[in-house]
């Protein structure tokens, strides 16, 4: 580690209270990530790091204290311990990065309140569904910026700017695309308002609320 450099590790704040360090992604261009990314050439899955990776010791040191002196250093020995489902071992963790350069919409809904934020919807013929993106992603930069950096202020403003640069990683459990295209047609027979309640501040315009025995609930239209 060169002394003006990052290790690059993101820990998820809900352990950090606990004084744990459960590694929620590690940073684009970063030691970890070079890391990693050798691990991956020698086709070495066991040396990577994956989010939920528990950090229990560093030079040998384990108790909390000790590891946050010891990761201010510029050599470390870490040891983690993996806790991981057989459902997951056959979905591994990867990065995708793209970039949209026009005035475009990117084509996928964002749940910011979560840490790091979690894409909920994917919509087709966009840059991100083009990318391979999917539903359960979630986004670890913008432009370069660490989602552990900022605000959820700051983020929003961030993804509105282009050209933009975003870094997504697929983690297990990860759905399908979502946002598949559903046509839906009402007929003259159905009097009276849809029943609808859509937030058009959004691309594209999401439904946020079905009313009940409305048009659009006898066809089965949900939110989202």
């Amino acid at each position: 580690l060169q002394s003006d450099e990052k290790w690059g590790f993101a820990w998820d704040p809900r352990f950090l209270s606990s004084g744990e360090r459960v590694l929620q992604w590690v940073d684009s261009g970063t030691v970890a990530q070079r890391w990693n990314d050798s691990a991956q050439e020698w086709n070495d899955r066991s040396r990577v790091m994956l989010p939920g990776d528990r950090l229990i010791a560093v030079n040998g040191k384990t108790l909390q204290s000790q590891i946050a002196e010891e990761l201010k250093g510029l050599a470390v020995e870490l040891e983690f311990v993996r806790l991981m489902q057989k459902s997951e071992e056959s979905h591994p963790s990867r990065t995708i990065e793209f970039e949209v350069q026009e005035d475009l919409p990117l084509g996928i809904r964002v749940d910011w309140q979560t840490s790091p934020p979690t894409i909920v919807a994917v919509y087709p013929k966009t840059p991100a569904w083009d990318a391979g993106v999917k539903s359960g992603f979630v986004v670890m930069s913008l432009s370069g910026v660490p989602m552990n950096e900022v605000t959820i202020s700051d983020a929003m403003e961030i993804a509105q700017r282009r050209p933009l640069r975003l870094r997504v990683m697929d983690t297990p459990g990860a759905g399908s695309r979502g946002g598949d295209v559903v046509t839906v047609t009402f007929d003259r027979a159905l009097a009276g308002p849809l029943g609808l309640h859509i937030d058009w501040s959004v691309q594209p315009p999401l439904v946020i609320k079905v009313v009940a025995n409305s048009p659009a609930a006898l066809v089965s239209m949900e939110r989202g």
